[in-house]
């Protein structure tokens, strides 16, 4: 929690800093849905992960101390197996790191569409621009499609297909 208060009191500092020219080019909504939910993504990792990571460091060494205790060559293939794994599974993270990234840019750009489009609803509707509104909505909707559906394919979500299909 310590460090997700430092990421906001460094953001909040952040956006003090920045020139007028970068609010008047994003709308409100994306801002702020940008540093919501990346800070929430990032919090909420942390906290699932730490548990998970002290409980999985001592499994390992016990594992590992009972592994050589039984067989010092057999241990060594396991670790070799291990390593391979690491870099398949490094390869797999940088290829879906992009989709990840993607996908937090197209819930910016969602959410700060849909907070202007109800904050200027009239304005909308005196202007005849729905169709338009609606069209700039399906554009946006799907990139945040393609690129959330390839990020759960990349991640093994055996359920991505159904998340985003129905």
């Amino acid at each position: 929690m310590k460090i997700t208060y430092e990421l906001r009191k460094n953001i909040s500092e952040k956006m003090n800093r920045l020139p007028l020219n970068y609010y008047d080019t994003r709308t409100h909504g994306e801002i702020l849905s940008r540093i919501t939910n990346d800070v929430d993504t990032v919090s909420q990792t942390l906290n699932q992960s730490l548990t998970q990571m002290i409980t999985s460091v001592t499994t390992l060494i016990g594992i590992v101390a009972m592994m050589l205790s039984i067989s010092v060559r057999m241990t060594l293939v396991a670790v070799l197996v291990l390593f391979v794994s690491m870099g398949l599974i490094v390869t797999v993270v940088k290829k879906s790191q992009k989709y990840f990234s993607q996908q937090q840019k197209s819930l910016g750009n969602l959410n700060g569409h849909i907070e202007e489009i109800y904050a200027g609803h009239n304005v909308v509707q005196i202007f005849n621009g729905e169709k338009e509104a609606i069209e700039k909505f399906r554009l946006i909707n799907d990139k945040l499609y393609g690129s959330a559906w390839k990020s759960q394919f990349f991640i093994g979500n055996d359920d991505a297909h159904h998340v985003f299909c129905g």
